[in-house]
């Protein structure tokens, strides 16, 4: 294993993982949960419109849940989980919708799948930067009756399992070993799916999340070859689901495979195919208002533009990285949230500074500084009990 290329890459890298969620959150309701057929439709339509990202529709089929909620007790918990859904994909405040999540976890209701409610839980946990608590959350949902009768609910949490192992090295919360039980977890739930004959889209989707992890950690490990071999099956199963938003995130991870691979001495190809991925990362990511991950792309660009020697285009790539990112901050509510998610990006401002004073920039500089500063200093602050 590679030692040095944690130390190469910005931290924020770890979101490429994060918004992986293909397999739970938006996956339909498989077991009828509701006599009434209207209102497991309004639900299926709910889970199959976030997955599309009509947000708007979204919201209307909730209101309705919630209109059906006045009549029937069983709905209530659903009008809640789905709520919690919309806090952690609309709002992207994971505190709120941790302590949604949290509510339902520990008032199990017998309409509403316990296993769902912990999946989610560990995503909030994992989106804070928690890892070993989300470990523990899908650790707890493996043991649920439900859960170890179902090979596929096993992949999902082992999947999940594997993200936090690697999104924790990236972090400097861990060490190699952290990759290693990554590997491990990943290569478990890809031989327990070759024993499964349902070739559905849950499924194909759950298989290309679990590559797309596989790759992250095989490229953090320095074995770019594996890595770009892993993100070429993830894009392949999503062009053939026409998973236009995996796709992105494809793209994304295929142009940081170009972009690094060969350190200091990448070529003009390697160059050239990263810049292709990346906009292609770019213009799908958008599409899917993904600002997470159009401010990594950004980054990245930032980057690509640096080493090819163009400090302009550079300047205006992490300028755009940084706006989105202050955006995106302002969105998320509970300061503890804030600070962790400040931290995952702070690899943005550390390429940023620098090459303003290299420009000669010095007030830019100083400028960025302080506000960099102050954004933490008063989150700290926000903190305090």
């Amino acid at each position: 294993l590679r030692t040095d290329y944690r130390e190469e890459t910005p931290l924020d890298k770890v979101l490429v993982l994060r918004w992986l969620r293909k397999s739970y959150l938006f996956e339909k309701v498989y077991a009828t949960m509701f006599e009434d057929p209207f209102i497991q439709q309004l639900i299926d339509d709910f889970l199959d419109a976030i997955h599309l990202r009509q947000l708007a529709h979204c919201q209307a089929l909730l209101a309705m849940l919630q209109e059906q909620a006045a009549t029937n007790d069983k709905v209530a918990p659903w009008c809640d989980y789905l709520s919690g859904i919309l806090t952690f994909e609309i709002d992207q405040d994971w505190a709120a919708a941790e302590r949604i999540f949290t509510t339902l976890s520990r008032q199990p209701s017998p309409a509403l799948p316990q296993g769902r409610v912990l999946y989610a839980l560990g995503c909030t946990l994992e989106m804070q930067g928690r890892w070993q608590e989300a470990i523990q959350v899908y650790k707890e949902a493996l043991t649920l009756p439900q859960t170890a009768d179902d090979i596929a609910e096993c992949v999902k949490l082992w999947k999940e399992i594997a993200t936090c192992y690697c999104e924790e090295y990236m972090q400097g919360d861990g060490n190699h070993s952290s990759l290693r039980r990554g590997e491990e977890f990943c290569q478990q739930a890809l031989a327990a799916l070759e024993a499964i004959t349902d070739t559905s889209p849950r499924l194909m989707w759950l298989q290309g999340s679990i590559w797309n992890t596989l790759g992250a950690i095989y490229r953090y490990s320095g074995q770019w070859a594996q890595a770009a071999i892993c993100y070429r099956h993830d894009l392949a199963i999503c062009e053939t689901l026409d998973d236009r938003h995996g796709m992105g995130i494809s793209y994304l991870n295929l142009g940081e495979v170009y972009h690094h691979r060969n350190g200091a001495d990448a070529t003009d190809e390697d160059w050239s195919q990263a810049m292709g991925f990346y906009q292609e990362a770019l213009a799908l990511l958008r599409q899917y208002k993904n600002s997470h991950l159009e401010a990594d792309v950004l980054q990245n660009l930032g980057s690509l533009q640096q080493a090819m020697g163009n400090p302009q285009a550079a300047l205006d790539f992490y300028q755009a990285a940084v706006a989105v990112i202050e955006d995106l901050r302002t969105r998320i509510s509970a300061a503890e949230a804030r600070s962790g998610f400040f931290a995952t990006v702070i690899g943005t401002y550390s390429k940023l500074v620098p090459l303003l004073i290299a420009t000669g920039d010095i007030a830019a500089a100083f400028d960025m500084v302080e506000r960099a500063r102050s954004r933490s200093f008063l989150e700290i602050l926000g903190n305090q009990p």
